[in-house]
């Protein structure tokens, strides 16, 4: 994954000397190619322009076994003013994270209580996500130390597909939240091989790097 992060961190500082405030040549949208470093997440993406009004923007948050964010986005413009633009889009996320722990674990009696067998232990927590979002967004152009730059300001609204599982624990061990150190109990959650439903609400500021006016 480190290869992964030095290769997009190499090519945004090589077009980071584009200058932003070409003259356009299409204004149908606020530009037809651009890079972005969502702050939020410091994911990479890259948005282009596919019809007049719509573009599809993908970002990526790693890709590796511990670690995979899929971010695509299908979005329609519209303007506001002579520079001002708006958009709605569909998002979809897809995150895979494996993510190993060391808590306190006890021993579970028959009646679902804990015996005095408590003691430390590793455990992976397994967990993927699929999420549908419809969003929504705006650019605000600003300069900063003499510098041009552009942020994004996205919201997205929708429903969370989660499914969350333990690996490590033996049948008759249980994590004891009552001694639990450093991880608060719903990180633990565990879906039972299903996946559970919940509302999606996202807010997201990105650093916008356009290649292509």
């Amino acid at each position: 994954m480190k290869a992964f992060y030095s290769f997009y961190i190499g090519l945004i500082l090589t077009i980071s000397n584009v200058q932003a405030q070409k003259k356009a040549t299409d204004d149908s949208v606020p530009f037809k190619t651009a890079f972005k470093i969502n702050l939020n997440g410091l994911r990479i993406g890259v948005e282009q322009r596919i019809f007049k009004k719509t573009t599809i923007q993908l970002e990526l948050g790693g890709l590796s076994p511990n670690y995979t964010l899929i971010n695509p986005q299908l979005r329609y413009y519209t303007k506001i003013s002579k520079t001002d633009f708006v958009y709605v889009g569909l998002g979809y996320l897809y995150k895979h994270q494996r993510t190993i722990y060391n808590d306190s674990v006890g021993i579970v009696a028959p009646d679902g209580s804990f015996t005095n067998q408590k003691y430390n232990k590793d455990f992976l927590i397994n967990k993927y996500i699929h999420a549908f979002t419809l969003n929504t967004g705006f650019f605000v152009d600003k300069t900063i130390f003499k510098q041009h730059i552009i942020l994004e300001f996205n919201m997205g609204l929708g429903v969370r597909y989660k499914k969350s599982g333990r690996l490590g624990l033996n049948a008759n061990e249980d994590i004891d939240f009552t001694e639990a150190y450093f991880i608060k109990p719903l990180k633990y959650m565990d879906t039972e091989g299903r996946f559970k439903i919940y509302p999606e609400i996202n807010l997201q500021l990105s650093l916008v790097i356009p290649i292509l006016k």
